[in-house]
C-alpha cells in the first residue's frame, strides 16, 4: 500500500517535473539559434538535466522501504 502511494505520487511529480525541463532545453535552443547564449551552455544544461533524469530513475527503481537483510 505505501509503495503504492509512492508510486502514484511519483508519477504525478515526473511528468511535470520532465515538462519543465524539456521546455528549459527548448527555450536555450532558442535563445542560441538568435546568438544569444553560446552553444556550450547548452551542452552543459543538457549534461545537467540528463544526469538529473538518471539519478530520479535510480530513485524511481529502488523503494525508499526496501531494506537489506545482513546474514
Amino acid at each position: 500500500m505505501r509503495d503504492e502511494k509512492a508510486g502514484i505520487y511519483n508519477r504525478k511529480l515526473t511528468l511535470p517535473l520532465l515538462i519543465f525541463l524539456g521546455l528549459v532545453i527548448i527555450a536555450m535552443a532558442v535563445l542560441i539559434y538568435f546568438g544569444k547564449v553560446s552553444g556550450d551552455a547548452l551542452l552543459f544544461l543538457v549534461g545537467i538535466i540528463v544526469g538529473y533524469i538518471m539519478n530520479m530513475i535510480q530513485g524511481l527503481l529502488n523503494s525508499p522501504w526496501e531494506t537489506e537483510t545482513e546474514e
